[in-house]
């Protein structure tokens, strides 16, 4: 079971890093909702977060610990702007 979650967030960051860094790989706007981030410090991993990526750039971003809080809908009309 851990090691199916596991394979399951591997094959999750690879997508969202092919997503992120391929420069022909999304041409427009994607959302990623409740994205989880390891940045490989070894830190823990950041739940629930909301990336807007726009062209292959990361525009946006929301992490808040409180797992039931989203970003509000303003900052992300001002970031789709």
């Amino acid at each position: 079971m851990r090691a199916q979650q596991s394979l399951r967030t591997f094959g999750a960051l690879a997508v969202l890093i092919a997503t992120v860094c391929g420069t022909s790989a999304v041409a427009g706007t994607v959302a990623f909702t409740r994205a989880r981030i390891i940045d490989g410090t070894g830190k823990a991993a950041v739940q629930n977060a909301t990336i807007l990526v726009r062209d292959g750039r990361i525009v946006a971003r929301f992490v808040d610990p409180d797992y039931r809080k989203r970003m509000a809908i303003d900052e992300l009309i001002a970031a789709l702007k």
